[in-house]
């Protein structure tokens, strides 16, 4: 049997694709806007602190840590740091701070934990756009 391809005729083929352009949205026809750069956010929680209440500084083992962590923050591009105004976080981000150059940012704790993030937020979004 043999096998007999017919063509088929599509006269209405030519207009289909002036057809779709007319009819796409005007903001398919706007050129592309370059991309933002990348605000990247590298969240540390405090190193260890010393036992105690209230603001206690970092035992031995947090200050150790919070030196491990200039190694980390140098590799990934680290260009800005926002500490509380507690003791521990501060003496957190001091070691890398004083090894980049930078001056943490302080943005108060909260004890409504939503309101503090969302401070910090803000505050990356006003001050640190684009950076690490």
């Amino acid at each position: 049997m043999s096998s007999v391809r017919r063509r088929v005729r599509r006269p209405w083929l030519p207009l289909l694709v002036p057809a779709l352009l007319a009819l796409r949205p005007a903001w398919a026809a706007a050129p592309a806007a370059p991309f933002a750069p990348a605000t990247v956010v590298l969240l540390v929680r405090h190193a260890e602190k010393a036992p105690g209440a209230g603001d206690v500084p970092l035992s031995a083992e947090g200050e150790a840590r919070a030196r491990a962590l200039v190694e980390v923050g140098r590799v990934a591009g680290v260009q800005a740091i926002i500490t509380t105004q507690y003791a521990r976080t501060r003496s957190t981000g001091a070691p890398l701070a004083a090894a980049l150059h930078l001056t943490p940012e302080i943005i108060p704790a909260q004890a409504d934990v939503p309101s503090h993030a969302a401070a910090v937020s803000e505050a990356i979004r006003r001050n640190h756009q684009g950076r690490t």
